[in-house]
């Protein structure tokens, strides 16, 4: 690259780049703005919503507070330019547990007071990170598979 800025870690991977566009946290929900699905039928399930205001396209990740199976069904805006997101969140079982959604979305979607820190822009002019805000930082992983025999028939269940 012949202008901007990357700094990469001791195995050479990209750490920060002006190049790609870094999520930071712009909202952490501890509740949900609506039940939209609440069942005990097959070992139960609920559905949730979670609204965030964001100016670009947000990134949720979300707890387990218990060892249910969650997952993100659907991100959308609630309008064309809004800016409102909502965010579906599902859970297989009965518990009434909510999980916390923590929402990134890059730099454009978030602002900070602080005026110290460091600001990476693109060649665009946008900013591709923000040090005065809270990146996102991921200390670990897993994988997830598709089972390898899925059932063919009904009932389908989680289980």
């Amino acid at each position: 690259m012949s202008y901007g800025f990357l700094a990469v870690n001791n195995n050479n991977q990209v750490l920060v780049s002006s190049d790609t566009r870094n999520l930071h946290l712009i909202a952490k929900l501890t509740s949900p703005a609506e039940t939209l699905l609440t069942s005990a039928n097959y070992g139960g399930m609920r559905k949730w919503r979670y609204r965030v205001n964001s100016a670009v396209t947000p990134m949720p990740f979300f707890s387990m507070p218990t060892t249910d199976f969650y997952g993100i069904s659907r991100i959308v805006e609630t309008s064309s330019g809004s800016g409102i997101w909502d965010i579906e969140v599902i859970r297989s079982g009965t518990s009434d547990t909510v999980p916390e959604v923590y929402v990134f979305a890059d730099p454009r979607a978030a602002s900070s007071a602080d005026t110290y820190g460091m600001v990476i822009y693109r060649d665009d002019g946008t900013p591709a990170f923000d040090s005065r805000l809270r990146p996102l930082v991921i200390y670990g992983g897993t994988t997830v598979n598709h089972s390898g025999n899925p059932r063919s028939s009904f009932p389908y269940s989680l289980s």
